[in-house]
C-alpha cells in the first residue's frame, strides 16, 4: 500500500463516527486491528511528513518552524520543491500490505439488522469499503 492509500483509508475512517457507533463485533474488530495496523504506517508516514516541512518551512529565532494560521510557513521558491517530495512520499510504499488487513465478511451487510444496530450513513460504508471481503 501507498502511504496515499494509507491516510485515504485513515481519513475515512477517522471523519466518519463509525467507531462510536453500535455495529456488530464481527465488523469492528476487523476495523480495530486495521486502525492500529494502518497507525503505525501512518506515524512513519507522519515523520516523514514533519523531516519535509521542516527542512522548507522558515524557522525562528530558536531554529523551530515557522506556522502561521495552524500552517507552516514555506517560502513561496520552495513550495514547487516541497510539493514535489511531498508527492513522492504519498506514493512510496508504506511498508503495509493490503493483505496484512484483516477483511470483513460481506455478509455481515446482507445480515445487518438495524434495530439491533445503528444505521450505517454512506460516509461510514465508504470508510469501510478498503476493508470489505468481496468473495
Amino acid at each position: 500500500m501507498t502511504y496515499q492509500e494509507v491516510v485515504d483509508i485513515m481519513g475515512g475512517i477517522s471523519s466518519s463516527s463509525l467507531m462510536s457507533k453500535k455495529i456488530p463485533m464481527k465488523m469492528k474488530l476487523p476495523v480495530l486491528y486495521n486502525i492500529s495496523k494502518l497507525s503505525e504506517a501512518l506515524d512513519r508516514w507522519n515523520v516523514s511528513c514533519r523531516e519535509l516541512l521542516n527542512r522548507y518551512a522558515n524557522k525562528d529565532a530558536q531554529g523551530n518552524p515557522v506556522i502561521i494560521n495552524d500552517n507552516y510557513d514555506i517560502p513561496a521558491e520552495f513550495m514547487d520543491d516541497y510539493h514535489k517530495e511531498f508527492k513522492d512520499i504519498m506514493s512510496c510504499d508504506s511498508g503495509l500490505s493490503k493483505k496484512e488487513l484483516q477483511k470483513i465478511p460481506m455478509g455481515c451487510f446482507d445480515d445487518y439488522d438495524e434495530e439491533k444496530f445503528d444505521i450505517l450513513t454512506l460516509q461510514e460504508i465508504q470508510a469501510l469499503q478498503s476493508m470489505v471481503d468481496y468473495h
